[in-house]
């Protein structure tokens, strides 16, 4: 039965990141620019749309919410982000 419900939950969590990368159905010829078609080789790629991290359970280990949070706004800072550019959740 245990082994059920994992295979359930790993069923479910990757039906979910399936679904979070799914197109969202628009028909934007413009926002579908790959970096092979603009020749941009790395970095920044000027996009538009809110950057979300998510940060697995505080409970399991302070090191998420105490340290790794504030390394991320401080990376969004320094690539000129600002608070309503990303959201951090845990």
């Amino acid at each position: 039965m245990r082994r059920w419900l994992k295979f359930l939950a790993a069923l479910m969590a990757f039906g979910l990141l399936a679904a979070a990368c799914g197109d969202s159905g628009g028909d934007n010829a413009a926002s579908s620019t790959t970096a092979a078609d603009t020749g941009d080789t790395g970095g920044g790629g000027g996009g538009s749309g809110k950057i979300a991290v998510l940060l697995p359970d505080s409970a399991s280990s302070s090191r998420w919410e105490n340290d790794d949070r504030r390394f991320f706004e401080q990376a969004f800072a320094d690539a000129g982000l600002s608070g309503d550019d990303y959201t951090i959740l845990n």
